[in-house]
């Protein structure tokens, strides 16, 4: 099997790691309005 991957595999691979850069930096942007680090009810 060949070493590299064609183009449609490049192309998707370049989609997938460009939406998850866009979901990270969302996340970072909002994570102030969330408390993911606050205990809740006490516990």
């Amino acid at each position: 099997m060949s070493e590299h991957k064609n183009f449609f595999a490049r192309a998707y691979d370049a989609m997938v790691e460009a939406r998850k850069r866009q979901a990270e930096y969302e996340v970072a942007h909002y994570r102030h309005m969330f408390e993911f680090d606050a205990p809740k009810n006490g516990r």
